[in-house]
């Protein structure tokens, strides 16, 4: 692997946390049509701010879908609506502080490692 600097520091570098989280909500909450025409700015702060606020853990009941008019997909919507998405996903810490996180600050102890074992083979 060769690595050179780059002679421009990126633009939103060190958010991957925040980003992959923003996808994996956008591909478990939201729904794109290209067929509807396109939205107001108000209506793509909230309609980005509602997906932000679902649950990681679970998709939508029921496939009511957040919809997002106007695009395609997740990729078309960030190339068209870049800066409203990184000023909404840039909540780094709301990232790093999701409840599946907690097992990088806190330790298992071997008893609850043997518990969780023998749960798993149970």
């Amino acid at each position: 692997m060769h690595m050179r600097p780059r002679g421009v520091p990126a633009e939103y570098g060190r958010n991957c946390v925040a980003m992959i989280r923003a996808a994996r909500l956008f591909h478990s909450h939201a729904r794109f049509d290209a067929s509807l025409s396109p939205a107001s700015e108000a209506i793509y702060r909230e309609r980005i701010e509602a997906v932000l606020a679902s649950n990681p853990r679970q998709k939508r009941p029921g496939g009511n879908f957040i919809v997002i008019p106007g695009y395609e997909n997740l990729h078309s919507f960030s190339q068209g609506k870049k800066a409203l998405l990184q000023e909404l996903i840039d909540d780094r810490w709301g990232a790093y502080f999701q409840r599946g996180n907690w097992r990088m600050i806190l330790p298992f102890s071997r008893a609850q490692q043997a518990r969780s074992a023998e749960s798993l083979l149970a």
